[in-house]
Parts: structure tokens; C-alpha cells; sequence
């Protein structure tokens, strides 16, 4: 198995819940770790995927150093002005899901 596959298998593995990734593999047919590597290329998952999705989560926040006057978020049509802070979208979600 090339280094990737082995790397992929581990990925689906931890995904899927198996300890052992052999035992995992003997149980699939060869049609299902064909599409299993076709969701994975479309919708990659394992530990680099959740980072990438926590990291872009945390900067669209405003975590990191970036700071609040300088994050921006495009209002909707009709809205008085053309966007709203970082301020402004915590309490509009705040009110819409009542936190």
C-alpha cells in the first residue's frame, strides 16, 4: 500500500470508528474504498480538514489577532448600511437563536 492509501485508510478508519485499520479494510469490498476515496477527495475529512474549517471559523470570528474594527460582514438587500461589524452579527444571532 503506497503511502497516501495508507494514509487515507488510517483517516477512514479513525473516521469511521476502527481501532484496527486492517480488520477495517478486510471488511469493505473494493466498490466501497472506491467511493469512500471519491466522498474523501469532494469532502475531505480526518484531522487537516477540521483544522482548516476551525481555523477559517476562528478568523471569521475574530479569534486570532485580527481585530474587531477591521472584520466586515456584507448586510443583506435593503439594510441601511452596506455591512454590519462583528458586534453587530453576534447579537443579530444572539436574537435569532436566543443566547
Amino acid at each position: 500500500m503506497s503511502q497516501p492509501d495508507l494514509l487515507f485508510a488510517h483517516r477512514l478508519a479513525m473516521e469511521l470508528g476502527h481501532a484496527d485499520v486492517e480488520a477495517m479494510l478486510a471488511t469493505l469490498t473494493t466498490s466501497q474504498i472506491v467511493r469512500w476515496r471519491a466522498y474523501f477527495e469532494i469532502e475531505p475529512f480526518g484531522f487537516p480538514a477540521r483544522e482548516r474549517r476551525f481555523t477559517t471559523l476562528a478568523t471569521i470570528c475574530g479569534q486570532g489577532r485580527v481585530p474587531d474594527s477591521a472584520i466586515r460582514y456584507q448586510r443583506p438587500a435593503g439594510s441601511a448600511s452596506r455591512y454590519m461589524t462583528r458586534r453587530q452579527i453576534i447579537d443579530l444571532a444572539r436574537r435569532q437563536y436566543g443566547q
